[in-house]
């Protein structure tokens, strides 16, 4: 007799209702429904659900999946509700609504300053917009930016400042594929920023400070200040205060790339694993402590507390909070003597932090977090039946590979799309990494346990650093290994979709062992491969002529196909990302040079590409007189070149002249005043953001 299996849906019943969240806050975002709509769809839903229970039972029984109807649509406009109350711009007493240009602003520091190359950063709080003929109470954050002087340096969380300056709407610079800060910043509920010196803002003397909060702050701090005093080499000290509580401001930029390209970057960025190793030790404290251990009830309790503290003290990333929402409806379950499904513990903290904050839905450790515990949950036990071993060692690290192999699985497309690399020692990298870095936060706990007695604290934190050091040279040593990555791996959203398609298809179906799913599974393969030869091809006939919104260095890409050319300082040599590369290779050959300019003057950078003929200035220079002036389509200043436009159409008949990032706004305007003139159509990149132009 075949024993019967209860459905997913049944046994999981949370998984049903993320998919109406999720529908519900995505097309609230991209496509904006008004507030009433979003409560009369919230009403007749509700109002469905509640008369359907006056239907007579045969009634509803046969017209159940009407009630199901009317729930997912509740489900889904309560998400479309949720989003739009946390967009703070719909909000009356937010302060974006109520600031005009002069008016000031009282505002509250709310985390510790952050000192940065270009000066300090600090996120506040306002609390009040200030005019001449009243003061209104608002709302809302405020990303603030200080000269670094003895002023700044000085500030601290909860001082109260009155900042004399208007704010700015936060822009993206423009630059194609550009990381999207205006989204990102507005999903953290910031819109505005403003650059002070010391003469634009004034220390009140009175503070605003949570208690709480003050309290996480001094531990953190504390913390940092513990692993600074025994760890004396700066590479190692960024490591271990990222591996303890997510502390990145010390972090070494190439060891962070070496640990992205072996696939271990999860170590240094808390995540589960880290709330996992935390919740074991603390099981295994409870369970031997007088008293406590016979009290269930006390012991689950004092276990959530201390796993949401140290959540709080790690920042509370959406990774780290999905693992403790988790915790706790485990430890809630366990407390009441059920078998919690883990299905059913995923889906029910996705549920609460979705919302908790809807933005999550985007966040990359957000959905890395919970790919990978799907991947370990639903392959672990498949994958390591495959092998057997009897060696006690030998079958310990099959299961740490079948851990890692499960959710590398399940995670590798969206790494693909986010990343367009593939670590190809992930395996090995992860067998030896991960121990050790388990070790050494064993070490750092025991450190911060031990740190008021001087000897002992000083030899632990000699064996952290030795330990840290270790686990670097493990890491570099397999980064340099040849082919240990694969770059520059095409991605998009269609060929992403399709990817988990395959697999997914593929999976089931050796599960299974249902021949229709692997059909599908090939039909997905055809597509994929479709798309991305399409995709390819696409690359391949791209023209474009980019100038990038960079003001250290002046940036012009000329994009052939998968080749660039470069005019100015490539964004390659100013460690910032351009779109294309992680599509296409760089190329030092010469572009054709445009001799009939040159022969009128003496400057080099003159460039034809494609048909379009391109000057690039970026110093002084002397155009001499002719009769017929050359056409030239574009015209590219930089760096504050010493020439006048007048002097540039002596000899020159520009179609348009661009001024990069590089130039002073006064110089700019300078520039636009001699072209509005003279008639000669320009593009500012430093207001408009870049300047494409695609054949």
């Amino acid at each position: 007799m075949n024993s019967y299996q209860i459905p997913l849906w049944k046994e999981a019943p949370f998984v049903r209702l993320i998919l109406p969240i999720i529908s519900g806050i995505y097309i609230q975002w991209y496509f904006p429904i008004i507030i009433y709509l979003i409560l009369l769809i919230l009403a007749f839903s509700f109002c469905g659900i509640i008369l359907f229970y006056f239907l007579k039972l045969e009634l509803r029984f046969r017209y159940k999946y009407i009630q199901s109807i009317f729930i997912y649509l509740y489900i889904f406009s309560f998400a479309l509700l949720l989003t739009w109350n946390r967009d703070l711009t719909n909000q009356p007493e937010w302060f974006g609504n109520n600031i005009n240009n002069n008016d000031g602003i009282l505002v509250n520091i709310e985390e510790p300053i952050e000192i940065k190359d270009f000066g300090i950063k600090a996120i506040a709080n306002v609390c009040t917009v200030i005019n001449k003929k009243k003061s209104i109470q608002s709302f809302g954050k405020l990303l603030v930016f200080f000269k670094n002087d003895e002023k700044a340096n000085k500030l601290n969380y909860g001082d109260m400042l009155l900042i004399l300056k208007s704010p700015q709407p936060i822009t993206n610079n423009g630059n194609p594929g550009s990381f999207d800060n205006k989204r990102y910043q507005a999903f953290q509920q910031i819109y505005f920023q403003v650059y002070v010196q010391s003469s634009d803002y004034h220390i009140q003397s009175f503070r605003k400070i949570n208690w709480l909060k003050q309290k996480i702050i001094y531990l953190r701090t504390h913390t940092i200040s513990v692993l600074q005093k025994n760890i004396k080499n700066e590479t190692e000290l960024g490591i271990a205060e990222a591996l303890l509580i997510g502390y990145k401001n010390d972090l070494d930029k190439e060891l962070v790339k070496s640990y992205s390209n072996t696939g271990v970057i999860h170590i240094i960025a808390i995540s589960g694993l880290h709330l996992g190793i935390i919740y074991i030790i603390l099981v295994w404290i409870f369970n031997r402590l007088p008293i406590i251990k016979k009290s269930v009830f006390i012991k689950s309790i004092g276990i959530i507390i201390c796993l949401w503290l140290f959540t709080l003290l790690t920042g509370a990333s959406a990774s780290v909070l999905r693992s403790a929402v988790m915790f706790t409806f485990v430890i809630i379950g366990k407390m009441q003597n059920r078998e919690v499904s883990i299905y059913n513990s995923l889906a029910a903290s996705a549920f609460v932090l979705l919302c908790y904050n809807p933005y999550f839905l985007w966040d990359v450790g957000f959905q890395l977090s919970y790919l990978a515990l799907i991947g370990i949950v639903w392959l672990q036990k498949p994958i390591e039946l495959l092998w057997s071993p009897e060696n006690y060692f030998l079958k310990k690290i099959w299961e740490m590979s079948a851990i890692t192999s499960a959710a590398q699985i399940i995670t590798f497309p969206i790494c693909l799309y986010y990343f367009h690399q593939f670590p190809n020692l992930f395996l090995i990298s992860n067998l030896l990494a991960v121990p050790l870095s388990t070790i050494i936060l064993f070490e750092e706990l025991i450190l911060l346990c031990f740190s008021w007695y001087g000897l002992l604290e000083k030899y632990i934190g000699l064996l952290i650093e030795k330990s840290v050091w270790l686990l670097n040279s493990i890491i570099i040593h397999l980064n340099e290994i040849p082919y240990s990555v694969c770059k520059k791996i095409f991605a998009n959203e269609w060929s992403t979709i399709l990817l988990y398609g395959v697999i997914i298809c593929l999976i089931v179906g050796l599960l299974k062992k249902e021949k229709r799913y692997l059909k599908y599974s090939s039909i997905f393969s055809i597509l994929f491969f479709s798309a991305t030869a399409i995709s390819w091809v696409n690359i391949q006939k791209t023209k474009k002529i980019i100038v990038y919104n960079s003001n250290r260095n002046p940036a012009t890409h000329l994009v052939n196909g998968k080749h660039c050319y470069c005019l100015g300082t490539s964004f390659y040599n100013n460690n910032q990302t351009s779109y294309y590369d992680d599509y296409i290779d760089l190329e030092s050959d010469k572009l054709t040079e445009s001799n009939d300019i040159k022969k009128i003057s003496q400057h080099k950078n003159c460039w034809i590409f494609g048909n379009k003929s391109i000057v690039f200035i970026d110093s002084s220079i002397e155009f001499k007189p002719i009769n017929k002036k050359i056409k030239v389509d574009f015209v590219i200043f930089s760096k504050n070149a010493f020439i006048n436009i007048e002097h540039l159409t002596v000899a020159l008949i520009p179609q348009l002249i661009i001024f990069d990032a590089t130039n002073s706004k006064l110089k700019i305007k300078k520039w636009e005043d001699e072209c509005v003139k003279l008639g000669i159509n320009y593009f500012s990149v430093k207001e408009k953001g870049a300047f494409v132009y695609e054949f």
